[in-house]
């Protein structure tokens, strides 16, 4: 049984544990939704706004398959990190070494599962049976430490609580969030998801 963290949070959220986030978060079912080119829109959408910019400029089809996902990313080391590999979006494989030197430098404890590349449509408690696709789905989303840092539903920064060594983000002033942030990458814990960064705004 995985421990859980408890976190200070009003009536607003519900705290998930990190057992509910392992089941229904990263050790997800594999989403098979995608587009018929004969029947067209079928099963995903691609989301709107910011997060479509991304995905345009990171070279992806109006309806990219799994196949089309596969093709654009890369697996590589951290240097930082030697134990660690990541597969991502080729593009993106030398700002995240970089993003993860840094962390490095701030003395950041990285834990055994770090969430990367994986197709799939956005999966957690607040959003059953959603048909857009995770940022995760298309290399340029990162979950840091999930053990420590839980999906809150209807979350939001709190006041404190980073630890900056163990890699604890809970505000907006963490320094990890900062590293990620001068990069363009956004950070999930407006809405709740602690563990979440991506290039999406943290969307």
């Amino acid at each position: 049984m995985i421990e859980t963290i408890n976190v200070n949070i009003d009536d607003e959220g519900n705290l998930y544990s990190n057992e509910s986030i392992l089941k229904g978060i990263l050790h997800h079912s594999k989403f098979d939704g995608g587009y018929d080119p004969i029947n067209g829109f079928t099963d995903y959408a691609i989301g709107r706004g910011s997060r479509r910019d991304i995905i345009k400029k990171l070279g992806f089809s109006d309806y990219p398959t799994e196949a089309e996902c596969l093709s654009k990313m890369k697996s590589f080391k951290l240097n930082a990190y030697p134990n660690f590999t990541f597969t991502l979006h080729k593009d993106l494989e030398s700002e995240v070494k970089q993003i993860y030197t840094e962390l490095k430098e701030l003395g950041v404890e990285l834990n055994e599962y770090q969430g990367h590349y994986c197709f799939r449509a956005i999966k957690n408690p607040t959003k059953i049976g959603c048909k857009t696709l995770s940022m995760h789905s298309f290399g340029c989303a990162i979950d840091l430490n999930y053990n420590l840092n839980q999906f809150v539903a209807g979350g939001r920064p709190l006041a404190s609580g980073d630890n900056t060594i163990k890699g604890i983000v809970r505000t907006l002033d963490s320094p990890i969030v900062k590293i990620f942030a001068k990069y363009g990458w956004g950070w999930g814990g407006r809405y709740g998801d602690y563990m979440h960064f991506s290039k999406a705004n943290g969307g």
